[in-house]
């Protein structure tokens, strides 16, 4: 789980059932993706720091719309949080000072460098299914994925097509 694509995904678009919602409004929610993040346990984040999360997904979708921009801008996020140097089972670690929302929107940014950092920006796509507009890496050893998930988007996305289709032929 990528934090960083993760967080872009808070977001809920119009097109699924339920409307627009910000999961980021969810303590559970925010409880749940920091643990899967491996960010561990964080409190609720004040609101200031909820503003800041909602600014930094809404930076990491613009990258992700758009692969291969231009990563400067979330230096301001990855050189927040101080770390020091530690050797653990005898290798170099690096831990925050401190953990908190602060280290955390550092450690979401640079999930996203790191992804682009394995060489191939372009497999970070958005979801092909209109009403969905979730991101993803595409593992495909094609890179052809299209959607978030091929059981619930490919097919909603197929349906839809395949019924407008039909309608156009009507």
């Amino acid at each position: 789980m990528n934090a960083a694509l993760e967080l872009v995904n808070s977001e809920w678009w119009r097109g699924r059932s339920g409307g627009e919602i910000d999961k980021l409004e969810e303590t559970a929610w925010l409880t749940a993706f920091a643990a899967g993040c491996g960010l561990g346990e964080l409190p609720p984040p004040t609101a200031h720091e909820l503003r800041e999360l909602r600014e930094l997904r809404s930076r990491l979708r613009a990258l992700v719309e758009a692969p291969g921009g231009d990563l400067t801008p979330l230096d301001e996020y990855v050189r927040r949080a101080p770390v020091r140097r530690r050797v653990v089972a005898g290798e170099l670690a690096l831990e925050p000072v401190a953990r908190g929302w602060r280290w955390a929107l550092s450690e979401i940014a640079a999930s996203y460098v790191a992804l682009v950092a394995r060489g191939e920006p372009g497999r970070i796509k958005v979801c092909a299914n209109h009403e969905c507009q979730w991101s993803f890496y595409d593992e495909s050893k094609n890179r052809s994925r299209r959607w978030c998930g091929a059981a619930s988007c490919g097919t909603a996305d197929k349906v839809r097509r395949f019924r407008e289709r039909r309608r156009a032929a009507a």
